[in-house]
């Protein structure tokens, strides 16, 4: 089984460096149920992240892009061929950097971030 080299971010606590396996099983179990996957960034690192995070009152963990994310993330590389790829050492080093503060980011906050956006091509 591939292992992903990730960064995992967790709601009031620092980014880290973890590694994991590369299967629908082991991301679901990351963030805790059904995953969502965004792309807030200009590379190509994405976001995994619990699809319903906020619907079900999980705390708020970062801003992003004038957006709350909530609940437990992963950055993981996106191999642009339809699967995921581990991060280079550089996105790490820039990830872990910007994500090393842990923010305080209340509920209502989150709450009010909560809705369905919808973009045109």
């Amino acid at each position: 089984m591939a292992t992903l080299n990730a960064i995992a971010i967790k709601p009031k606590e620092p980014a880290t460096r973890t590694q994991i396996e590369d299967t629908l099983a082991a991301l679901q179990s990351f963030v805790e149920g059904y995953i969502e996957i965004s792309y807030p960034f200009d590379d190509e690192v994405i976001v995994i992240g619990n699809d319903e995070a906020k619907l079900i009152g999980m705390e708020g963990t970062r801003r992003i892009n004038d957006h709350i994310y909530a609940g437990p993330l992963l950055l993981v590389g996106d191999d642009l061929q339809g699967g995921l790829r581990s991060l280079t050492e550089e996105e790490t080093a820039k990830y872990l950097e910007r994500f090393k503060d842990p923010e305080e980011i209340s509920e209502e906050e989150t709450q009010a971030d909560v809705g369905f956006y919808v973009w045109s091509f």
